[in-house]
């Protein structure tokens, strides 16, 4: 122990031992007498931002600054090398569409060319009039110059009708999917490039002309049955190739669905890996919501402790959405997720602190960043990744044997809502009942009860706003508890 006069004030310290730091200067390089990031840009992206890396100054000559500093930066850059990446993909794919768009308008001459009567000469003998394929064959020698062999071959292939390529109309079939989400966008066009990467690795043709019934059942026998695919995953992507082929038939590209009756059977849990997710325990809602230290996931946290409402939601709110003493839900999952939440009594401060001095326009959780475009990630992502470590830090989990995830997630704040809501009711509050709680969370009140659907459905019409306020306001934060959480009901 040492006693010390430090900024004129005795003090008590005790002396560390003296050890080596780690010296870190990944990412970092000195530069003009201070320290700057740089950062490797990937080959792809490197002609969309025309450098081969990124570099940014931090102002400082010191290394343990530049190491504080480096990690938002580094963020930074990797997040434009992704969206660079991610235009370089769309280009990429945008002249692959195009010269496929331009087989097939060679493909509708050459079949019309076919379909045309030929002259006969003197003799009865037919005059060659084989002109569009002439000109297509010289076309296809162009694309060869510039493109290489394989790309000419198929654009050859595809214009002479002799193969349509599995991928090469689902960009036309997802446009026409105006409903879809970008995540699920993606998830169709990747469960029909699998199918398109295994016939190419069992050497099995890539074209819709060359694939039927028997290959399908192939496939899922050998590349998901096989491989240990779970059930849930495989069913997803023969619902995707079912849709795509649905489409394919509807514009005459094909006659039979190959993948009707393809899906594989469900799969019952016969073990505790398999058990659902449930709602947090007072315990846990306690113990999250006085230890987390992180002002956005401790606010984005409380606001779906007591409002029931989907991480997505939350995150995509704005200024403009937080008035009147409701949040006003504009971008849901669901047609029954668009609606008016009210504000619980709780939050008004919450919400009066974020929106303070902002434009309408602005989001209520204006830390979260954008994805880039045309990403499978979704805003509210910021939100999860940050708390799934605070909540194990916490000890607030519950994984048993196998599983691969937590029974607990930041939707068991959504789930805890619903069960004190519920809770609340069977103790006697008034003003609601169950079919409020499915308009305040925003479920089909058409599809949940027994044979009532279109009664308390559609008919009454969303349950008017006091009632969804007396619902919001039944449910009420637990006190602070020091019981050991992590354990479950």
């Amino acid at each position: 122990m040492h006693l010390v006069y430090r900024y004129g004030v005795l003090q008590v310290y005790r002396k560390l031992p003296q050890t080596r730091t780690h010296v870190d200067r990944k990412y970092l390089e000195w530069h003009g007498q201070q320290y700057r990031v740089q950062v490797k840009v990937p080959e792809k992206a490197r002609a969309i931002l025309g450098k081969n890396r990124l570099v940014k100054p931090l102002h400082t000559d010191s290394l343990a600054n530049a190491n504080r500093l480096k990690h938002r930066v580094i963020a930074e850059l990797k997040e434009e090398i992704a969206r660079a990446l991610l235009e370089a993909k769309r280009r990429s794919r945008q002249e692959a569409d195009q010269l496929m768009e331009e087989a097939f308008t060679w493909r509708a001459d050459v079949e019309a060319e076919r379909q045309r009567p030929q002259e006969l000469d003197d003799h009865d003998s037919p005059i060659g009039s084989d002109v569009v394929q002439d000109f297509l064959y010289e076309r296809a020698q162009e694309v060869e110059k510039t493109e290489g062999v394989d790309r000419a071959s198929t654009f050859y292939k595809v214009a002479m009708g002799h193969e349509t390529p599995i991928t090469s109309l689902v960009d036309t079939w997802l446009a026409e999917r105006a409903d879809m989400r970008p995540r699920q966008r993606i998830d169709y066009r990747r469960a029909v490039s699998k199918f398109a990467a295994w016939l190419m690795e069992v050497k099995l043709p890539g074209s819709l002309e060359g694939v039927d019934r028997k290959i399908a059942g192939r496939y899922v026998s050998e590349a998901m049955v096989g491989r240990g695919v779970h059930w849930k995953t495989a069913n997803k992507d023969i619902s995707a190739l079912s849709g795509y082929w649905k489409w394919l038939i509807k514009k005459g590209y094909r006659e039979v669905n190959i993948w009707t009756n393809q899906s594989l059977p469900k799969i019952k849990a016969k073990s505790d890996a398999q058990r659902p997710k449930r709602p947090f325990t007072d315990e846990e809602v306690s113990t999250l919501l006085h230890g987390v230290a992180d002002p956005l996931v401790l606010d984005a946290g409380t606001v779906a402790a007591l409002s029931g409402m989907r991480n997505e939601e939350i995150a995509r709110l704005k200024v403009a959405d937080c008035v009147d003493g409701v949040f006003r839900v504009t971008d849901a999952k669901t047609r029954a997720g668009m609606r008016d939440v009210p504000i619980h009594p709780d939050l008004r401060k919450l919400v009066e602190r974020r929106t303070q001095n902002k434009a309408p326009a602005a989001y209520l959780f204006d830390e979260l960043q954008d994805p880039p475009p045309g990403s499978a990630m979704e805003r509210g992502q910021g939100i999860t990744k940050r708390f799934v470590t605070i909540r194990r830090q916490l000890g607030v989990d519950e994984r048993v044997p196998g599983s691969r995830q937590s029974r607990i997630d930041f939707h068991s704040f959504r789930r805890w809502f619903i069960r004190k809501a519920i809770d609340a009711l069977h103790q006697g509050a008034k003003g609601y009942d169950q079919w409020t709680i499915a308009d305040v969370v925003g479920h089909d009140r058409e599809t949940s009860g027994a044979g009532l659907g279109m009664t308390m459905g559609r008919y009454p019409g969303a349950a008017p706003l006091d009632a969804k306020r007396a619902c919001v306001s039944a449910v009420k934060l637990p006190r602070r508890s020091r019981t050991k959480v992590g354990t479950g009901p």
